[in-house]
């Protein structure tokens, strides 16, 4: 039910939020010790509940976000005037029939348009783990299930975890 701890315990999962007591061990390193850029950031993808978008920017910068843990805050301010691997950006939106969207500022798209956007900086990210905090909550059904079937097509890549809140 709500306020069970579900979000909690995925930001805990993902590093966002350190447990009151106990370990996560992300192969058998302790999740703490991992420095929150790049290290982390192979590792663990999340999906937050409110898309946790820019909603000023273009498609483009906000699935390019994806690899801001990668890169550095120098590469990251470069990427903002130059994107960054953009054709990457771009054939992974064209999965997911975003093709059309890739300059359109992210705030005029629909929800399950934006939902695809975040599902886009999961891919372009790449990691081993990923987190979907109610990916499905405010989509309807139809949707719901396009939005399930990518999250578990990423899941079923060789390797690769998905841990999620419905």
């Amino acid at each position: 039910p709500s306020g069970s701890g579900k979000t909690t315990l995925l930001y805990i999962l993902g590093g966002v939020v350190q447990p009151d007591e106990g370990e996560i061990l992300v192969d058998g390193r302790p999740l703490r010790r991992m420095r929150p850029g790049k290290e982390l950031a192979e590792l663990v993808g999340l999906v937050h509940q409110n898309y946790d978008l820019v909603p000023q920017l273009p498609v483009i910068q906000n699935v390019l976000a994806g690899m801001l843990g990668r890169w550095g805050l120098l590469r990251s301010a470069i990427s903002l005037l130059w994107p960054r691997d953009r054709l990457r950006a771009e054939k992974v939106l064209a999965e997911l029939g975003l093709a059309d969207k890739v300059l359109e500022r992210t705030s005029h798209l629909s929800g399950g348009e934006q939902q695809r956007v975040a599902i886009a900086r999961l891919m372009v990210q790449s990691p081993r783990i990923v987190l979907a905090d109610e990916p499905v909550s405010s989509l309807d059904p139809r949707l719901s299930e396009e939005i399930l079937r990518l999250l578990t097509g990423i899941a079923d890549s060789p390797g690769r975890t998905l841990v999620a809140s419905l």
